[in-house]
């Protein structure tokens, strides 16, 4: 039959668990094959007691390892802060408007920021070591001073909603690749996804590492 799946390098069955004591940080959780892998099917858990709005999408390393100065602005919830490196270097950021993710810093700094640009801490010094960004709403920013912090840039392909306990306790395990929230899948007749770079997911709400459980992810499909 025409959509029957055909794989040249065989089939796979692969797991990963995407760890809630990483917070809000984006994970790889399966690499496909040299000339690609068609997923036919993902299967998710959820080992924890709240259900957990999973993101997968794919994901590059702005910055790691950068010691810090975090400033909230005058109304810490609402305005602009500041992150300023203490190591008089510049920030090798040149694309204003995009998002980056802070996640291992204090849990009420963590979260996806709108860079609107750079700054000097010392003007006319030629060193643009302040990173200027939006406050998300509702998340007041709070002081730290010399701190190491990782930064990445998110970009999303699709999300799902995962039951608490879902492939636990007898609830059922949800499906990955639902139409519902993926109906580009089906636009040929296909149902497969065709992996060619690595595969990312992250728990964007859990921010703080303890409002849910770890998810588990089976893939199921073959390489090409």
């Amino acid at each position: 039959m025409a959509n029957q799946p055909i794989f040249v390098a065989g089939y796979r069955q692969d797991g990963a668990i995407l760890r809630a004591d990483m917070g809000n940080a984006a994970q790889t959780v399966f690499t496909p094959g040299a000339n690609g892998t068609r997923l036919h099917a993902i299967v998710l858990g959820n080992d924890g007691d709240a259900a957990a709005l999973v993101e997968f999408g794919t994901f590059d390393v702005v910055f790691s390892g950068v010691e810090v100065n975090i400033v909230p602005g005058v109304t810490p919830a609402t305005d602009p802060f500041t992150v300023t490196r203490t190591d008089d270097q510049s920030w090798a950021i040149t694309e204003n408007l995009q998002v980056l993710t802070l996640w291992n810093v204090a849990t009420v700094n963590r979260g996806d920021y709108r860079m609107t640009g750079t700054g000097e801490q010392t003007p006319g010094s030629g060193i643009f070591d302040v990173l200027n960004l939006e406050n998300t709403p509702g998340n007041a920013i709070t002081q730290q001073l010399g701190v190491t912090i990782n930064a990445y840039r998110w970009r999303p392909l699709w999300s799902m909603e995962v039951p608490a306990r879902a492939g636990f306790d007898g609830t059922p395990s949800v499906a990955g690749l639902d139409l519902e929230q993926m109906p580009w899948l089906d636009l040929t007749g296909d149902r497969w996804l065709l992996l060619k770079e690595p595969l990312a997911a992250r728990i964007p709400a859990n921010a703080n590492a303890v409002t849910t459980g770890n998810v588990h992810i089976g893939f199921f499909g073959g390489d090409y």
